[in-house]
């Protein structure tokens, strides 16, 4: 957790590490980026009231609801809020879709659906692409929206099937200690209050409104869909002690023989959640072995590589983000202060949970058709024997969720991929990829095993190499294909970061 003397022995580590591996200080001659941040820490556990002329409801924290608050104050309150269902929070013109269609929520809350329209479509039609995932979905997006339309309080309603992941990881994410960056000229994209409502809940708000939360859910999926003011009010104080510090970014650098002012990166990030929830190992320490330290370890090891080879034409950047569990607050920090030009930065990949789970006959691309680094990534993978297999789980929008986020927002091609789940032999440790994700992830079960297969994770960290080498090498850069979302000059619809340029303001 950043932070906390733990966070600065990990920190040191993987400065030596580098150091170790034969990089230099990467940044402006220095290993470390410093990144300020604060944090807000709960002093008590939170009820969410909400009222009708009917009846009330106390919602609890963790169980019912998990809310929180990044104004940076002691106490926040919402008092008597008038609450208003905007289905699915979207305003997306490049579609044809405004969920709010002018209502006023200035001061109110906002109650939303997960994901976007399309979430359930069995293929890739529809006004957000099908079933994959949309930056629209994401609900960082549906935040910053609501922030943009004036509410007070962001409310999103949860389901498993919808957001990809159990209502158990939001309260293990979000219950605790929040860590923003601590940036007084950036302008505030997020209302007072946020948070999320389990499904379960949801439904008995919807019932003290009298209103049908399934017919509800059906007219959302609808360009005629109109926000329904529910006639309930919403309550809630939020007591935090508030704390600033700073994290570290580490960055080396492998100078480039003939273009050291141009990169090629790789990334992952360092920090975990600290603690959450208990789980069957009878305590509250969630280690993040796999998510991430996997990923820094594949990092270090690229880093031993090509730190072993002769010099390539361009350098090559090695990074280990700090807050990436609390919204990629190290690599947001990064791409506004960037060790060269973003626009010397040619293209990177971004590393977050390596294949500890044993070899697989396939690999995924996680949100394919974004860039030119997916064809030597494609093509090395046929090298090895290995076929490419549709990304997994377009519904949950992986591609949207770690580093690799940030610097697509500001322009720069980046790669997120990972082993398939054809799986060559079984593991060691009787554990999948997919079980970790539905068991695991964001958990204290998330520890270290000596029975890792760490197989897999080394011909991923194969591809990866090769594709760093090719465009590192070469004159080429890599592109945004047409058609992407982040393909500023050859996207074929607009992208996220053309329609809501107020998304980027500090870039």
């Amino acid at each position: 957790m950043p932070g906390t003397p733990q966070a600065a022995d990990a920190v040191e580590y993987i400065r030596a590490q580098m150091k170790r591996a034969g990089l230099e200080p990467g940044y402006h001659g220095r290993w470390i980026q410093d990144v300020p941040l604060v944090t807000l820490t709960p002093a008590t556990s939170p009820v969410l009231e909400v009222t009708s002329d009917h009846g009330s409801l106390r919602l609890n924290q963790g169980s019912d609801v998990v809310v929180w608050t990044k104004t940076p104050k002691s106490l926040v309150s919402l008092h008597d809020s008038e609450m208003v269902f905007v289905g699915y929070g979207i305003v997306a013109p490049d579609a044809g879709w405004d969920d709010y269609k002018g209502a006023d929520v200035r001061g109110k809350t906002v109650v939303m659906l997960v994901n976007d329209p399309d979430w359930q479509s069995s293929d890739s039609t529809g006004p957000f692409g099908g079933k994959r995932l949309s930056y629209y979905g994401r609900y960082t997006y549906k935040f910053e929206e609501a922030a943009r339309h004036g509410a007070n309080a962001a409310l999103i309603i949860h389901r498993t099937d919808a957001a990809g992941y159990p209502f158990k990881v939001l309260v293990n994410t979000n219950a605790g200690p929040k860590v923003q960056i601590d940036d007084p000229s950036d302008p505030k994209d997020h209302a007072s209050v946020e948070g999320w409502i389990s499904q379960s809940s949801a439904k008995d708000v919807f019932d003290l409104a009298g209103l049908d939360l399934e017919a509800q859910m059906s007219n959302a999926g609808t360009r005629e869909f109109h926000p329904v003011p529910m006639q309930l009010h919403a309550s809630v104080t939020l007591k935090n002690t508030i704390s600033k510090f700073k994290s570290e970014n580490v960055v080396g650098i492998l100078p480039g023989q003939s273009d050291p002012s141009e990169a090629f990166f790789f990334s992952a990030h360092w920090d975990h959640l600290g603690t959450c929830e208990p789980a069957s190992l009878g305590h509250r320490i969630c280690n993040g072995a796999v998510d991430n330290a996997s990923g820094v370890a594949g990092v270090l090891s690229l880093a031993r590589s090509f730190a072993s080879s002769p010099k390539l034409r361009r350098s090559v950047l090695f990074i280990a983000f700090t807050g990436e569990e609390q919204g990629l607050l190290g690599s947001a920090y990064y791409v506004k202060h960037p060790a060269l030009p973003l626009s010397d930065t040619v293209g990177g990949i971004n590393i977050d949970v390596m294949n500890v789970f044993g070899p697989t006959n396939d690999v995924m691309i996680l949100h394919p058709g974004l860039t030119t680094l997916e064809a030597p990534f494609i093509a090395t993978a046929t090298k090895q024997g290995r076929k490419l297999s549709p990304d997994a789980f377009p519904e949950q929008g992986l591609y949207y969720r770690s580093d690799q986020l940030s610097f697509a927002r500001a322009g720069v091609p980046t790669l997120f991929a990972s082993s398939g789940f054809q799986r060559r032999t079984t593991s060691n440790t009787g554990m999948t990829l997919a079980y970790y994700f539905q068991h695991v992830y964001h958990t204290p079960a998330d520890t270290f095993d000596p029975n890792w297969d760490w197989t897999g994770a080394i011909e991923d960290l194969e591809v990866y190499r090769a594709v760093g080498r090719a465009f590192a090498s070469g004159g080429e850069r890599p592109t945004w294909l047409p058609g992407s979302e982040f393909g500023f000059p050859n996207s074929t619809r607009k992208p996220v970061t053309d329609v809501h340029k107020d998304l980027l303001p500090n870039l």
